[in-house]
């Protein structure tokens, strides 16, 4: 997923405004390009499963989808990211 990031990145003419940031142990945030119309976000989360991030999960999607990881809560962060972009 970077190189894809990367890509759109680059496509948005972006690609050079790499940031990387450790938000914890497991959790990183790597943008392009941030605060601008051609901003890429790529949320890295370490030992979690094919899961939404910050959704409870459950026991019974635990074992098809593995671990799921409680930060970033995902449905904030995209409501943020399109709040500054809506009209």
């Amino acid at each position: 997923m970077p190189e894809v990031a990367r890509a759109w990145a680059t496509v948005d003419g972006v690609a050079a405004d790499e940031a990387d940031v450790r938000v914890s142990r497991t959790l990183a945030r790597i943008s392009y390009g941030e605060a601008t119309a051609g901003e890429v976000t790529l949320w890295a989360i370490a030992d979690a499963g094919h899961t939404w991030p910050g959704h409870p999960g459950g026991p019974l999607l635990r074992p098809l989808f593995g671990r799921t990881s409680r930060e970033p809560d995902a449905t904030t962060e995209l409501w943020r990211f399109f709040q500054r972009y809506g009209s």
